[in-house]
């Protein structure tokens, strides 16, 4: 929405029409600036980072404006603080809602944020043992299937298959589409995958390029 790149561990921006950095702006975040503990998403809202309130205070949400800087969302209900590669966060745009967890592995509940209502509600999907992630922070909405994908894959012997959860139905699932880039690099710490709305493609980036 804003036309930029944003990047909240320091509260700058970046212009890629321009291709240079906003001279003399700092858009200070009001959350705990922590390399670890701030996750981050496009919708079509604007950026959202989910972050630490102030002083390791409880979990938040913050809307970046271009004019304003960053704005309090204000979630009604309480929802899990983000931790370092444990949890990803993604944007349902059928739903118009923000998709958070599952959380570590021991259950494969989520939550979601309705930008409409403001609410925070926890869900556990069917087939909840698929949903047990270790590593859920790569995830990513795609629209044209209604799902959210996971990298971190599901192993049946040697073979990696996809995790999936099924928005409409709420359920977990997985889907054979060969090796999966987390048994390629088996380092989910060097991944990140993304949506492309338009061409109905997903891109997994590793940090070797």
């Amino acid at each position: 929405k804003a036309k930029l790149l944003v990047y909240a561990y320091g509260g700058y921006a970046y212009d890629p029409v321009r291709m240079d950095w906003l001279r003399g702006v700092s858009f200070k975040p009001p959350f705990d600036v922590d390399w670890g503990a701030i996750v981050m998403q496009a919708t079509s809202h604007g950026a959202v980072a989910w972050a630490h309130r102030p002083n390791r205070g409880p979990a938040g949400l913050w809307l970046f404006d271009r004019d304003k800087g960053w704005e309090d969302l204000k979630p009604a209900g309480a929802f899990g603080q983000p931790w370092c590669d444990s949890n990803g966060m993604t944007f349902d745009s059928k739903r118009d809602r923000l998709v958070m967890g599952p959380f570590g592995g021991k259950s494969g509940e989520m939550v979601s944020f309705d930008f409409a209502t403001k609410k925070i509600e926890k869900f556990t999907p069917a087939n909840e043992d698929l949903g047990k992630v270790g590593n859920s922070r790569e995830m990513t909405y795609v629209a044209h299937a209604d799902w959210i994908l996971f990298l971190d894959s599901v192993m049946a012997g040697e073979k990696s298959l996809t995790r999936l959860y099924d928005c409409a139905k709420n359920r977990y699932l997985v889907l054979v589409a060969g090796k999966t880039p987390h048994a390629e690099e088996n380092d989910l710490h060097s991944l990140s995958v993304n949506y492309d709305y338009r061409r109905q493609l997903i891109y997994v980036i590793q940090a070797g390029g």
